[in-house]
C-alpha cells in the first residue's frame, strides 16, 4: 500500500486524522465505525479500493485500486438539522475549486456532480446522523476519477465519465489532488457555516447548470431554465408555462437538454 503524504496541507481540521486504508466495503461503512468510536470533526478515511462503492440513487460508483480516490470526511457541525442541506454545496465548492487550483476548468452540475469538459469526474454523497434538535455529525463521501483509462468504465459510462488522466493526457498524484481538495473543502466549510450567502454565490458561479435548459426526472418531471439556487440548496426551475418549481435534491436527477451536464 501506497503512504500518503500530504505535505502540502494548510488546513487547521481536514485531513489532520487521516487514516488510509487498501481495501474496504465502502468508505461510508468504515466512516460510520469511526464516529461511534468518536473519530474527531475533520476525520479523513481513504481507500485504495471499494467493492460496494455507491453513486447516487444507489447507483455502483467504480472503485479500481489505486486509480481513483474514494475517500470520507467525517463533520461535526454546530448546525441545525434544518440547515444540513447547505453542506452539500460546500462539498461541491470545495472539489471544483481545488480542481481548478490544479488547472482543470471543473464546475458543478447540480447538485454536487463535478464535470469537466461534460464529462463527470467526480460524485458525492452525504449521511447525517443525530435527532430532530441536535446535528452528531456528517459524513461526505466522496469519490474521483484520478488515473483511469477509458476501458477502466463500464461500456454504459464511456460517454459520461472521464477522469483527470484522460483529460489532461498525464498521471495524476493523487496525493496532490487530495491535498487541494482538502484545503478549499476545509476553507468552503467554514463559509458554509459563517457566510453561507458567499458560498451560494460562488456555487453559482461554478455551476454548470444555473443558467441553462434542464430537463428532471424522478420525483419531479420538469422541464426549463435553470434560474439559480434557493438557499435550501434547491434547484430553481422555471417552466415554459412560467411556474418556477423548487427542485429537491434527494428527489430528482438533472440532464442538461444537450448532453450529460
Amino acid at each position: 500500500m501506497n503512504i500518503f503524504e500530504l505535505k502540502d496541507l494548510k488546513t487547521k481540521d481536514f485531513g489532520r486524522a487521516f487514516v488510509h486504508l487498501e481495501t474496504v466495503e465502502s468508505t461510508f461503512l468504515t466512516m460510520r465505525e469511526f464516529e461511534k468510536q468518536g473519530a474527531v470533526h475533520g476525520c479523513v478515511v481513504l481507500a485504495d479500493e471499494q467493492t460496494l462503492g455507491r453513486g447516487r440513487f444507489s447507483r455502483r460508483w467504480e472503485s479500481g485500486k489505486g486509480l481513483g480516490l474514494y475517500f470520507n470526511l467525517l463533520l461535526r457541525p454546530d448546525l441545525s438539522p434544518t440547515l444540513a442541506p447547505r453542506l452539500i454545496l460546500f462539498a461541491a465548492v470545495g472539489v471544483a475549486q481545488g480542481l481548478r487550483d490544479l488547472g482543470f476548468e471543473a464546475k458543478i452540475k447540480w447538485p454536487n456532480d463535478i464535470v469537466i469538459s461534460g464529462k463527470k469526474v467526480c460524485g458525492m454523497l452525504m449521511e447525517s446522523g443525530g435527532d430532530m434538535e441536535h446535528l452528531r455529525y456528517v459524513s461526505a463521501g466522496i469519490g474521483i476519477n484520478v488515473n483511469q483509462t477509458l476501458s477502466d468504465f463500464p461500456d454504459e459510462l464511456q460517454e459520461k465519465a472521464a477522469s483527470l488522466f484522460i483529460l489532461s493526457g498525464r498521471e495524476q498524484s493523487r496525493e496532490t489532488v487530495l491535498t487541494a481538495v482538502l484545503n478549499r473543502l476545509e476553507e468552503n466549510y467554514y463559509l458554509c457555516i459563517n457566510n453561507y450567502e458567499e458560498l451560494s454565490e460562488n456555487y453559482t458561479r461554478l455551476s454548470a447548470t444555473v443558467g441553462h435548459e434542464v430537463v428532471a426526472s424522478g420525483g419531479s418531471e420538469v422541464s426549463g431554465f435553470a434560474e439559480g439556487i434557493n438557499e435550501d440548496g434547491e434547484l430553481l426551475v422555471r417552466d415554459k408555462k412560467g411556474v418556477l418549481h423548487a427542485l429537491n435534491i434527494g428527489d430528482v436527477s438533472v440532464r442538461g437538454v444537450m448532453g450529460y451536464v
